[in-house]
């Protein structure tokens, strides 16, 4: 058995209530062969036979009758089975089966039932074919190869690390294709009062399973361990297979642990019942067969033909319409088995357990200890399968609630753990918080435990609450503060406010301190202290407030002001006279006097005020009175500027001067010069006159204002450059144009007059792709007052090609005989752009070769825009000789050339042992015999249908293989007769070409060869026209002896290209004479020269300097008693 399919496995228990949680669908796959692991383990004995009933399960509904039939109904035991009632379509009938009632289709068609397992939803195509998701059907493949056989003498109580496996074969007695699995729980409400009860928490497997024979005896083990053991794989052997051995995590030489089960069931010969083994690990060996407990096991094989819808060992169909399938008697078995039951110890049918793997083989007797292993279906099964469905239990002595006092120390509550499996344990606590709202505090523990078989207990959870407070309240600051007025009473009382984080917030008196005096005796205050503590003895930080009041009972004091003259000349009399004044409280200030009447002096030059000052402080103490006297200098007449005439500057821009002086009088003060203040400069219309105004202006030291007067300086006025008409750059038509003498722009000057100047001729650069040249013609001038214009550049360019294109014929070729002769056009590519002329020099002179091929060819040249000529190129194509053959009718109609072994032909076939049997070529010669032809092909081509000897096979009419055969003994007389002239046209010797025949018919592949073959017989040698019913033997011999003296005339030729002269270098190791002729393109001889003492490696040079013209291509052809070979050489400039 080999190739089974499973799901990746999960732990069976994930929420331990629920059927689903303890079978996922890697579970159910891998399980299904735990089916047969209980095969009919019937009565309750040590080996127990056929026991039927029903099992009292969930699912299906009604139980599971073990009848040995898979229809519910179908004459046996009442209750559900595989299958639902012959013409029940609701899924929900009762009894009930496991499968729908109406498959379903799979990608919209019936479904074949392939190998491997029923698709499952989620399948592309797929729905499920089981009513209850925890079923699984299972089709194993039938092959010669078993990639999965214990290939050493394995015995079930050896080490399982000695076991080792590979590729083989089994018996097919040892075969099982078809097994069906289905996991459910115990029915304690639909099966009440049985004995023992049926619980809920019982695990039950229902299973099926078949085999290929019933003639022998089989026997299937199911070991059930403990422990993880896998199948490993260490490398291939001889033919690509997988090899290994097995790896056990028992942790114990055998791979096994105590209490481990083997179930063996023993389908023995000719026995109408089933047998069923159980075994438990002793820890060196399996013991003595036990006795499972009552009702733990129901089971049966079929004892008439069992009805199936699936296809079963490659039988035909029972009945059709729908198709069925029959099992024959004791080749059907199936059953139901408590595994909580068989796994635990039978007398606590709770206790905890795990299964980690199931090992499925078969062996070759029924002894425990001694039988020899011999075939498994796979990879031991990791099923990880748990017992225990009873929820751990968190207990705590700590109870929820608040916490007394403020900030209480918190100690988290203590859990315990009880499993009923696990024992005492320790409690998985996690906590949130603690969390807040201001100062009332709580957190929260919870308790958590999931138990191995991934029970997971009710949660535990104790919550905390209390009061945290070690903020200290907070008393506002109340700002110091100063009473109003002079001298008041101090305040009865000063209050402020405080705030707590926890409690409500109020106001609170301050404590008034003694009075106190500052040190300048205008101050006195009084400081009010203010504390608080909150409900949980947080005291607040002390906050005082200072409250001042002003003290002053003595008068200010005025400064004296000393008089006061006013500088300059008719000044104005102050605004204001100011003076300063002291207090012993206030802060010093000033003060203004008050203006008395306004007093002139007998000369009328000066005048006089008397300003009075007086100041009352803020606590109305009044100073003694102060005044000052102000006078001034009194002056209103005017001076006179002398006027400076108008000046023009010399010379072309010339600086402004850095000053202009005139003079001045006046009455009362000196006279004396003063300098002119230079105006803006402005510019006359034509813009080439400026000119400044100097302004004249005197006040004298009384600032009377003189009259103004304006000098006017003017200049030549040019610092505008001349502009430089800027010419457009210039392209020279042509190819290769010369350079202008001359490049020409004008000039314009806004002072001057305009005019033309000639640009300086750059040097001459070329474009990156070398196709364009330029030169850049630089423009300069300057003005009358040296105003520089800016440079100007035009550019000169021409289109610049010298350089021939290149033009490439397409490859030389060879063509076969009779193959039109065609030229491909060549290609051309210049340097620069532009169309490219391909000019024809037509076809040149035919050439005949020593092989009888005929050498032809054609020339070109190209001729770009700028009339450069390429070097001209060839292509040469030669047509091969058409060969010399004679037909398979000739030889047929002359059957005295080869149907003796005296015959010159025959005697002339290498190998030809003429009177050997097997090595003679006659026409009497076996056939198949002769080619060694093994293979029959089929469509009129098997050995019996070829012809029976080498002269039937001149007669065989047809394509294909009776193609082949004609052409093929024609080919080989042809060769034997006419030798390598016939040969060389097949470019085969005569085994090579004896080998490809032998080769078309042992491999069925007839073409091309049968064509080519026929192509070169059917070229009528002068030998096979017009000749009488005989043949002379000497024609024979001499054919034969002038077409083996073909051979190539090869040689070198350098250097390539060459000028004036080039060298030829014979590469054949013959003496012959040699005649070297030279073809132009056109096919035109232009040189020829005899050697009549070649020998390998001689130089011949060749001197073309008189009849070369511009780059060429020429035809180089070297002819000896040989042959004739022929290469193309080039020309340079």
């Amino acid at each position: 058995m080999k190739k089974f399919i499973f799901y990746t496995i999960k732990s069976v228990q994930e929420n331990c209530d629920t059927f689903s949680c303890r079978f996922k669908a890697g579970f159910l796959s891998r399980l299904w062969l735990l089916v047969l692991g209980t095969i009919l383990m019937t009565d309750y004995t040590a080996k127990a036979q056929n026991i039927l009933g029903t099992a009292p399960v969930v699912a299906p509904k009604g139980g599971f009758a073990i009848d040995g039939n898979a229809f519910v109904n179908y004459s046996g035991e009442a209750g559900g089975d595989f299958l639902f009632q012959v013409g029940v379509t609701d899924a929900s009938a009762n009894p009930g089966g496991i499968f729908k009632p109406v498959p379903p289709l799979f990608n919209g068609q019936p479904y074949t039932y392939p190998d491997g397992p029923l698709p499952t939803p989620g399948q592309t195509g797929a729905d499920s074919f089981y009513v209850y998701p925890l079923t699984t059907f299972f089709r194993d493949n039938i092959t010669i190869n078993d990639p999965t056989i214990f290939t050493s003498t394995n015995k079930i109580n050896d080490n399982i690390s000695s076991y080792s496996w590979g590729m083989g074969s089994s018996p097919n007695k040892n075969e099982i294709q078809n097994a069906i699995a289905h996991f459910t729980h115990g029915d304690p409400i639909n099966f009440p009062g049985q004995n023992p009860p049926v619980l809920a928490t019982d695990l039950w497997l229902i299973f099926a399973a078949d085999r290929q024979v019933t003639d022998g005896s089989s026997y299937i083990d199911f070991e059930i361990l403990q422990k993880k053991l896998e199948m490993t794989v260490t490398g291939k052997d001889s033919k690509g297979y997988d090899k290994g051995v097995f790896t056990s995590y028992a942790g114990t030489p055998s791979g096994r642990l105590p209490g481990d089960l083997l179930i063996t069931v023993e389908f023995t010969k000719g026995g109408v019942s089933a047998n069923v083994v159980v075994r438990r690990w002793t820890g060196t060996a399996y013991g003595d067969p036990i006795t499972p407990p009552t009702g733990a096991v129901y089971g049966t094989n079929n004892t008439a033909q069992t009805i199936v819808p699936y296809p079963i060992y490659n039988q035909a169909p029972f009945a059709t319409n729908p198709n069925v399938w029959a099992y024959e008697p004791n080749q059907w078995a199936e059953g139901a088995v408590n595994i909580t039951r068989i796994f635990a110890d039978f007398s606590t049918p709770d206790a905890c357990f795990t299964i980690s793997t199931l090992f499925v083989r078969t062996r070759t007797s029924g002894s425990s200890g001694q039988s020899e292993l011999k075939d498994f279906p796979g990879a031991p099964f990791q099923v990880n399968l748990c017992s225990d469905q009873v929820k751990p239990v968190i207990s705590t002595t700590a109870t929820s609630g608040a916490l007394e006092g403020c900030n209480p120390t918190v100690t988290p509550p203590t859990f315990t753990g009880l499993d009923n499996c696990d024992g005492v344990f320790t409690p998985v606590v996690t906590t949130t918080g603690p969390t807040n709202i201001g100062c009332a505090y709580t957190q929260t523990w919870n308790a958590n435990y999931t138990d191995k078989c991934n029970n997971v207990a009710d949660q535990k959870s104790i919550t905390y609450t209390w009061t945290s407070d070690t903020t200290l309240p907070v008393i506002a600051d109340k700002p110091d503060y100063t009473l109003a007025g002079c001298n008041p009473d101090w305040p009865a009382v000063v209050t402020t406010t405080y705030t707590d984080n926890c409690d409500a917030g109020g106001s609170i008196n301050g404590v008034a301190g003694d009075v106190q005096t500052s040190q300048d005796g205008c101050t006195q205050y009084r400081d009010y202290t203010f504390n608080f503590t909150d409900s949980c003895l947080n005291v607040a930080l002390t906050q005082t407030t200072r409250v001042s009041k002003h003290y002053d009972l003595t008068a200010p004091v005025i400064a004296d002001k000393p008089d006061v003259v006013l500088e300059g000349c008719n000044p104005a009399w102050p605004t204001v006279v100011t003076t300063t004044y002291s207090d012993n409280c206030d802060a010093g200030g000033s003060i203004n006097g008050v203006a008395g009447d306004v007093q002139t002096s007998q000369d009328g030059c000066t005048q006089y005020r008397d300003y009075t000052f007086n100041f009352t402080d803020s606590c109305l103490n009044v100073a003694l009175t102060q005044t000052t006297r102000v006078s001034r200098h009194y002056d209103e007449t005017a001076p006179v500027i002398v006027d400076k005439p108008d000046v023009v500057l010399e010379g072309c821009n010339p600086a402004w001067p850095t000053v202009v002086t005139t003079t001045y009088s006046d009455n009362c003060d000196a006279g004396g010069s003063i300098n002119g203040v230079a105006g803006d400069v402005q510019t006359s219309q034509d813009g080439c006159t400026q000119y400044r105004d100097y302004t004249f202006n005197f006040t004298d030291s009384c600032l009377n204002v003189a009259l103004t007067q304006t000098t006017r300086v003017s200049r030549h006025f040019d610092e505008t450059a001349p502009v430089i008409v800027d010419k457009p750059d210039v392209v020279l038509e042509g190819c290769n144009p010369a350079w202008p003498t001359v490049v020409t722009t004008t000039y314009s000057d806004n002072c001057d007059a305009g005019g033309s100047i000639n640009g300086v001729a750059g040097d001459v650069q070329t474009s990156q792709d070398g196709c364009t040249q330029y030169r850049d013609y630089t423009f300069n001038f300057t003005d009358s007052c040296l105003n520089v214009a800016l440079t100007q550049t035009t550019r000169v360019s021409r289109h610049y090609d010298e350089t021939a294109p290149v033009l490439i014929c397409a490859a030389d070729k060879t063509v076969a005989c009779g193959t039109t002769v065609v030229f491909e056009p060549p290609t051309a590519t210049d340097n620069c752009t532009g169309n490219i002329t391909i000019n024809d020099l037509g076809d040149g002179i035919p050439v005949t070769n020593a092989d009888g091929s005929i050498t032809y060819s054609h020339s070109w040249s190209a001729t770009d825009e700028c009339t450069n000529i390429s070097i001209p190129c060839i292509q040469m194509v030669t047509v091969g000789d058409c060969g010399n053959g004679c037909t398979p009718g000739f030889w047929k109609t002359h059957p005295e050339l080869w149907d003796n072994c005296n015959d010159p032909v025959v005697k002339a076939i290498p190998g030809d042992t003429c009177g050997a049997a097997g090595g003679e070529f006659t026409t009497s010669t076996g056939f198949v015999a002769y080619f060694g032809i093994t293979t029959n092909c089929g469509q009129g081509c098997n050995i019996s249908n070829l012809p029976t000897t080498m002269g039937a096979a001149m007669g065989a009419g047809g394509g294909g293989c009776k193609k082949l055969a004609r052409t093929g003994v024609a080919a080989l007389l042809n060769a034997s007769a006419l030798g390598s002239k016939y040969l060389d046209f097949l470019g085969l010797d005569f085994n090579q070409l004896y080998m490809a025949i032998k080769e078309g018919f042992n491999t069925c592949n007839y073409e091309p060869l049968a064509t080519q073959l026929d192509n070169a017989n059917n070229q009528n040698h002068d030998l096979c026209s017009g000749l009488p019913g005989t043949i002379q033997t000497d024609a024979i011999s001499l054919i034969e002896a002038t077409a083996k003296t073909t051979s190539n005339a090869v040689f070198d030729a350098y250097p390539v290209p060459f000028k004036d002269q080039f060298t030829i270098r014979y590469k054949f190791d013959y003496v012959s004479d040699v005649k070297i002729e030279v073809f132009n393109a056109q096919g035109i001889s232009v040189l020829t020269k005899t050697d009549t003492n070649s020998y390998l490696n001689k130089e011949i040079t060749l001197d073309l300097k008189t009849s070369k013209g511009q780059e060429q291509v020429y035809i180089v052809k070297v002819t000896t008693n040989r042959g004739s070979s022929t290469k193309k050489v080039v020309s340079s400039r």
